[in-house]
C-alpha cells in the first residue's frame, strides 16, 4: 500500500502546482501585457486563453515525451469534455448562461468544424504529425487575428490608459513580473512532470490503461483552472462570458495544445480506444451543446439543460472507470 501512497499523494500536489502556476502566469503575465499597454481585448483573446491552456501544452508535451500518446490526446479530449459538460454543467445550474451573437454565429460552429477535421485526421492517418501541428498552429493565429479584427469594429479597443496602468511602466515591476513569470513557466513544467510520472505509477498499480486515468484525473487537474475562473465569474454576475470562453478553451486545447504537441514530436495513435470512445464522445458533447445553443428560443443555457450536461459528464466517468 505504501507504493500507492506516495504517487496518489504527488498526484494531489501536482494537479496543486498546475493550478497555482496556472494563476501565477495569467496574473504576471496580464501585468506585463498592461505595462506594455496591449488592449485588454488581445490580452483575454490571447494571453490570458493561452494561459489556462497551458497546464494541457505541458502535460501532454510530457506525455509524448514520455512515450504515452494515451495521456496527450486523453488530456485534450477529457478536458474538452470536462468544460462543456461539468464546467458548463455548473455555471448553467447556478444561473441561466446567456448565448452570445459571437458564440453563436462564430465561436461555436468554429469549435464543431475543427472538432471533426481533428477526427478526419485521426481516422484517416492514426497519427498527428508535424505538418498537421504546423496547420492547427497557423488555422489558430488567423482564427485569433479574425475574432480580434471582430470585436475592434464592433467596439473600440481598451487602451488602457488609465492612471494605474500607467504606473505599470516602472522598470522594476516588469521585470519583477517577468522574473515571476518565467518561475511559473517552470513550477508548471515540473507540475507536469510529476503529475504525467505519478499516473503512469498509478495506471500501473491498479492495472487501469492510461487512457482511463488521462481523461479522468488528469483532464480534471487541467480543467480546475477554467472551473474556479468560471465559478468567480458566475458570482461576479459575468456568466454571458462563460460559454464563450468555454468554447475558446477547447478551441486552444485542439489547435493550440494538440499542434504544439504534434510539432514538437508526432502523435502517434496507439488505442484506438481514444478514438472510438473518448473522441467521439467529446463529439457527442460539443454536438449536444450545439442543440441547446440552437433550439433555445430565449438564448440561454438553463438549469435544465446544466442537469442533462452533468449527467452526460458522469455517464462517461462512470464507464470510463468501470471499463479500466
Amino acid at each position: 500500500m505504501i507504493s500507492l501512497v506516495t504517487p496518489l499523494i504527488l498526484l494531489i500536489l501536482s494537479i496543486v502546482i498546475l493550478y497555482v502556476s496556472g494563476e501565477i502566469i495569467i496574473k504576471s503575465s496580464v501585468f506585463i501585457a498592461n505595462a506594455l499597454r496591449i488592449p485588454t481585448l488581445i490580452i483575454g483573446l490571447t494571453v490570458v486563453s493561452f494561459a489556462t491552456s497551458l497546464p494541457e501544452v505541458f502535460v501532454s508535451i510530457e506525455a509524448l515525451l514520455e512515450g504515452s500518446s494515451n495521456i496527450a490526446l486523453g488530456n485534450v479530449f477529457g478536458s474538452n469534455i470536462a468544460n462543456l459538460s461539468l464546467v458548463m454543467a455548473i455555471l448553467a445550474i447556478l444561473s441561466n448562461l446567456k448565448i452570445t451573437k459571437q458564440t453563436f454565429k462564430i465561436d461555436y460552429p468554429f469549435l464543431l468544424i475543427i472538432s471533426l477535421f481533428l477526427g478526419f485526421v485521426m481516422f484517416f492517418s492514426e497519427a498527428i504529425n508535424f505538418w498537421i501541428g504546423t496547420l492547427f498552429l497557423i488555422i489558430l493565429i488567423i482564427y485569433l487575428i479574425y475574432i480580434i479584427n471582430i470585436r475592434h469594429d464592433s467596439e473600440s479597443l481598451d487602451t488602457n490608459k488609465s492612471k494605474d496602468i500607467v504606473s505599470y511602466k516602472n522598470k522594476f515591476q516588469i521585470i519583477k513580473n517577468i522574473t515571476i513569470l518565467l518561475f511559473g513557466v517552470f513550477a508548471l513544467k515540473s507540475g507536469a512532470d510529476m503529475l504525467v510520472k505519478n499516473t503512469i505509477d498509478i495506471a500501473s498499480y491498479f492495472g487501469i490503461s492510461d487512457r482511463v486515468i488521462a481523461v479522468t484525473i488528469v483532464a480534471f487537474g487541467t480543467s480546475v483552472p477554467e472551473l474556479v475562473t468560471s465559478i468567480v465569474a458566475s458570482f461576479k454576475k459575468q456568466q454571458g462570458l462563460a460559454i464563450g470562453n468555454l468554447i475558446g478553451s477547447n478551441i486552444f486545447n485542439i489547435l493550440a495544445v494538440i499542434g504544439i504537441s504534434s510539432v514538437i514530436k508526432e502523435i502517434k495513435i496507439t488505442d484506438k480506444e481514444i478514438i472510438y470512445h473518448d473522441y467521439l464522445y467529446m463529439l457527442f458533447i460539443t454536438f449536444l451543446l450545439g442543440l441547446f445553443i440552437y433550439i433555445s428560443r430565449k438564448k440561454v443555457i438553463s438549469k435544465h439543460h446544466g442537469y442533462l450536461l452533468l449527467t452526460a459528464y458522469v455517464i462517461y466517468i462512470v464507464f470510463n472507470i468501470a471499463s479500466k
